[in-house]
């Protein structure tokens, strides 16, 4: 019997049309693993910071992941922690992790 791959989106709440690099970097670098590259499917999605934040869960959870990680920087803080938080209401089964510049803010940020 084949195991499911878990499916991790990386999410970036992007300023204006800067396309952050990192969520790619991150991507194509796990990919290369043996073990990653068999357990798991990586997809990317990158959104406006100024777009609502249920927008944003919605996008996120259609696309049915195991785990989301985010991009954090100063400007997406406050986006990221209330789409973290309706994430979480929506489903408290799916894995959520922050990195970046502004991951360190996370305990101040969440709930």
């Amino acid at each position: 019997m084949t195991k499911r791959r878990k499916k991790v989106l990386l999410c970036c709440l992007e300023w204006a049309r800067i396309i952050t690099l990192s969520p790619r970097y991150l991507r194509n670098y796990a990919m290369r693993d043996e073990i990653i590259s068999k357990a798991y499917d990586i997809d990317i999605l990158h959104v406006s910071v100024k777009a609502k934040a249920g927008y944003i869960a919605d996008k996120i959870s259609k696309k049915n992941p195991d785990i989301v990680g985010f991009t954090t920087f100063l400007w997406n803080i406050d986006q990221t922690a209330a789409v973290s938080s309706l994430l979480k209401e929506r489903r408290p089964e799916t894995r959520i992790v922050w990195g970046g510049g502004g991951s360190h803010h996370a305990k101040r940020a969440l709930p």
